[in-house]
C-alpha cells in the first residue's frame, strides 16, 4: 500500500509536469526568444490581447524579450476592440475573466490559481484571483484580476532567464 501511494504521487507529478505548455506565446511574442524588433512590430497597431487593447511595457535582456507587463482596467484604458461601440473601456475584472478563459483554452489549466482578498480604502472587500502558467522552458505567465489597486489588473509574461535574474537579485 505504501508503494502504491508513492507510485500514484509520482504519476500525478509527472502528469502535472507534462501538462505544462511547450511554449508560452502571446500575440506571437515568446519570452526569451522574441527580439526587440519583433516586439515593436507587434506593437505597430497596439498590443491587442484577447480582444483588448492593453498598455504593455516590454523589458529586454540583450535585446531579447525578458518581461512583458500589461496593466488592465478602466484607469489603464483597456479598450474592448470587439465592442459595437467604437471606444468601450473594460474593467480589470472583465479583462481577467476573458483572458483566463482564453489562456486556459490555449495553454491548459493553470499550474496554480491563488484566491485572496483585497480591500479598498473604504474597507470593502473584493476577491483577487491570480493564475500562473509555466511552460517547459521555465517561462511564466501570470494573470491577476487585481494588482496594486482593486481597479487595476495585470498580465505578466517572463522569461526563465529573467526569473533567475530576479531570484539572484533577491538573494543578494
Amino acid at each position: 500500500m505504501k508503494y502504491l501511494s508513492i507510485l500514484l504521487a509520482l504519476l500525478l507529478n509527472h502528469s502535472i509536469a507534462t501538462a505544462a505548455p511547450n511554449t508560452i506565446e502571446i500575440i506571437g511574442l515568446v519570452p526569451g526568444v522574441s527580439t526587440k524588433a519583433q516586439v515593436e512590430q507587434a506593437d505597430a497597431s497596439g498590443f491587442i490581447i484577447g480582444g483588448y487593447k492593453l498598455l504593455c511595457v516590454p523589458e529586454y535582456i540583450d535585446d531579447v524579450l525578458s518581461k512583458f507587463v500589461c496593466l488592465t482596467g478602466k484607469d489603464m484604458y483597456s479598450i474592448d476592440t470587439t465592442a459595437k461601440e467604437s471606444f468601450r473601456i473594460a474593467s480589470n475584472v472583465e479583462v481577467y475573466k476573458v483572458l483566463l478563459a482564453g489562456f486556459t483554452k490555449k495553454f491548459g489549466v493553470p499550474a496554480k490559481i491563488d484566491t485572496s482578498s483585497a480591500r479598498n480604502k473604504l474597507g470593502t472587500e473584493f476577491e483577487r484571483q491570480t493564475a500562473i502558467w509555466l511552460d517547459k522552458a521555465g517561462n511564466r505567465l501570470l494573470l491577476t484580476s487585481m494588482a496594486t489597486k482593486i481597479d487595476e489588473g495585470a498580465l505578466i509574461m517572463e522569461s526563465a532567464q529573467n526569473i533567475k535574474k530576479d531570484r539572484a537579485e533577491e538573494t543578494a
